[in-house]
């Protein structure tokens, strides 16, 4: 294990972490700073058609929502906010916000997520309770999102939550019931109803959704979890062609989905999870629908991918294969390369956006390098397994939150790492990989193929302008690259 320079000795190390309080900002520049859940799930909600948003804060807090408010472009949505006065801090503001959600009703909307901000999460208000209170006596879908941000360190909990939150709108197949002509959710329905996610579906003893009611009330439809439905209008990823190809109606559920996209996706056989931010929604749709998910996002490696797509192959019955065996075969020989090559090297974690750090590391210590420090915006309660497991491969790098890169660079410098995954300023162009974020838009091998691509490309690049005089070291390199080339050329041929 490395030992940290005295300017990291505040960090602690992964297998310390617990939760995000664990994970502690890198240096004191905390200038900028990051956006608070609030703005990141407000943000996302807004490019939902037919969801309507209200705010519940302080001043500060709902003034500058609605400057993220008025990007929506959907006129059927009502995005209000409710600003608290200093009697509704002190004695709670139950019959204000009620009376709120009402006019929102009888304005017409038709799901309303009400987000509450930090000082109401502070004061113990039961927004929760006020919602359930509420539900019996208005037409609107009522989703209640707490996003204070003292009880995290970024934003991308904001949209975790907030997709998840969505579970709240869907219903079982076949029942269409309790709708008006709008399709907003009838008030005497959900009084009748004892389970809003799935009332009236068969249940075994335990109170889980039987299986077999969810077999018998299924279409042939899958749904593809963080990606936009933009993404369907492209070209797809190999693995998605084929699942299409088989007769499945792909349904994308994230940004710009509308709201009936969510309500009937407990029809599907399978969630196909494409970013991390949506793997806590596979989770409830499986809690409360008994419907299957498989990761893809965090998925690296030969083992990993071929788990991972036999156990697709299987819930889907596919009778074809998921990828082309040349892009595996290519991926294998990539795979020993950059382990010859980067077996040693120890680098840093940057922020990253979609692709999660701790999967990343897991499987760059197959290849035998050393993760020095991963900077993580959210440590969410399913990257903890993984997290042992890259410990109990003898790697226990310390864990920080980033916030000014800029600033938070010379800190960085102190580790000497080889790599960073990630901009890190001051540093030569072939020790940062900052295009790793792309990542998130390839699934499977082809993502696996990219990063190994990223690396050996990187290790090329380093020993170019090494400029080494011994012919040993050349030859060495100029047979490295007309391997790479050749490799390159057999995978796509």
């Amino acid at each position: 294990m490395s030992e940290r320079p005295a300017c990291l000795s505040h960090l602690q190390r992964l297998s310390a972490v617990r939760s995000d309080a664990g994970v502690r900002f890198l240096t004191p520049a905390a200038t900028p700073g990051n956006h608070c859940p609030m703005h990141t799930a407000l943000a996302f909600a807004t490019t939902v058609p037919g969801l309507s948003t209200l705010v519940v804060g302080m001043p500060e807090c709902t003034v500058y929502s609605r400057v993220v408010a008025a990007r929506s472009h959907d006129a059927t949505a009502r995005h209000w906010s409710y600003v608290l006065d200093d009697s509704e801090v002190i004695f709670g503001c139950g019959e204000g916000l009620a009376a709120a959600i009402r006019e929102m009703d009888r304005g017409g909307a038709r799901a309303i997520m009400v987000i509450f901000t930090c000082v109401p999460e502070l004061t113990g208000e039961d927004i929760e309770g006020i919602l359930y209170g509420l539900r019996p006596q208005v037409s609107a879908s009522l989703i209640p999102l707490p996003a204070g941000h003292f009880k995290c360190n970024s934003h991308p909990q904001g949209l975790r939550k907030a997709l998840a939150s969505l579970c709240a709108l869907m219903e079982p197949q076949g029942a269409g019931a309790g709708r008006d002509e709008s399709g907003r959710r009838d008030a005497e329905a959900y009084r009748d109803e004892s389970d809003c996610r799935g009332a009236g579906v068969r249940r075994d003893e335990s109170g889980r959704r039987d299986a077999g009611a969810r077999q018998g009330a299924t279409t042939r439809s899958v749904n593809v979890l963080g990606w936009t439905p933009d993404t369907a209008r492209g070209e797809l990823p190999e693995e998605l062609q084929v699942i299409r190809n088989q007769g499945f109606h792909l349904r994308f559920l994230g940004t710009g989905t509308p709201i009936e996209g969510f309500c009937e996706a407990p029809d599907a056989v399978l969630n196909l999870v494409l970013s991390p931010w949506a793997e806590q929604l596979a989770q409830e749709m499986e809690r409360s629908f008994a419907v299957p998910f498989c990761t893809l996002c965090d998925a690296y490696g030969i083992a990993t991918l071929d788990e991972v797509f036999a156990r697709i192959t299987e819930l889907l019955r596919l009778d074809a294969p998921l990828f082309s065996s040349k892009r595996r075969e290519h991926a294998a020989i990539l795979h020993q390369q950059a382990k010859d090559a980067l077996r040693g090297t120890r680098y840093v974690c940057a922020p990253l956006g979609e692709v999660s750090p701790i999967p990343l590391a897991l499987y760059l210590a197959e290849l035998g390098m050393e993760p020095l420090l991963l900077h993580i915006d959210d440590f969410a309660p399913a990257q903890r397994a993984q997290a042992q497991q890259l410990n109990a491969k003898g790697y226990d790098p310390l864990v920080c939150h980033l916030v000014n890169v800029r600033q938070d660079a010379a800190a960085l410098q102190d580790l000497d790492p080889d790599f960073c995954f990630g901009a890190l300023p001051g540093k030569s162009p072939s020790m940062c990989l900052p295009s790793v974020g792309t990542l998130r838009t390839k699934l499977g091998y082809d993502r696996m193929i990219g990063l190994l691509e990223l690396l050996l490309r990187a290790v090329e690049e380093k020993e170019g302008s090494a400029n080494v005089g011994s012919s040993s070291s050349a030859t060495t390199a100029t047979t490295a690259t007309a391997a790479t080339a050749a490799i390159t050329r057999q995978g796509r041929g």
